[in-house]
């Protein structure tokens, strides 16, 4: 499938996606979750697609020679698709993503601060080291230590969320709300910007 067809059914895919995740309104604790695996589909998605304009560019090789994404891998693993490839994909626009997520930023770090949740888990066990790497990430001078930072969040959070490590109580809310609120802001500007892409 040549990349022009993948931006087009990218494109049709999303709008039908981003019209299921409005659907989820109120304060009902189903709709936190139901957002956030309807918004991470897209997200999913569209990484796919970025790591495919990546390659195209030749990009994927120069995160390689950063150390960014290991060598012995042909391609990016998920989670460097989901973090280190969107994060050097948006290169060009780090500090309007910091403004646009700044309250879902802070948001994180009092989560993580105050140890409200364990954002980074192994086989269900919290990583409390791995969890203070990930604030000082999101406290970096570097806009891009801080975006990658967010982005693993997230995508940690899609972890718990997907293999069911995080428990259906209405303590939840306070990580999903800024994380569909992050979500759906970078799959908007991703959307935009790969469809820019020529």
């Amino acid at each position: 499938m040549t990349l022009a067809i993948k931006k087009i059914e990218l494109q049709e895919f999303s709008e039908r996606w981003f019209a299921k995740a409005a659907e989820y309104k109120g304060d009902e604790l189903s709709n936190y979750f139901d957002k956030f695996f309807t918004l991470f589909v897209i997200y999913n998605r569209m990484y796919n697609v970025v790591v495919a304009i990546l390659e195209e560019q030749g990009e994927i090789k120069v995160l390689k020679d950063l150390n960014k994404i290991e060598k012995r891998h042909r391609e990016p693993p998920d989670n460097k698709a989901a973090t280190v490839c969107v994060a050097h994909f948006l290169r060009n626009e780090l500090g309007t993503i910091i403004d646009e997520n700044t309250k879902s930023i802070e948001d994180f770090k009092v989560i993580i601060g105050e140890s409200l949740f364990n954002i980074d888990l192994y086989y269900g066990q919290p990583q409390p080291e791995k969890d203070k790497q990930l604030l000082k990430g999101l406290n970096s001078k570097s806009p891009l230590t801080i975006v990658e930072s967010l982005l693993t969040i997230l995508y940690k959070i899609r972890c718990n969320v997907f293999h069911a490590e995080k428990g259906f109580n209405h303590h939840q809310k306070i990580i999903l709300d800024p994380a569909n609120s992050c979500i759906y802001n970078l799959s908007q500007r991703l959307s935009t910007r790969i469809q820019e892409h020529h």
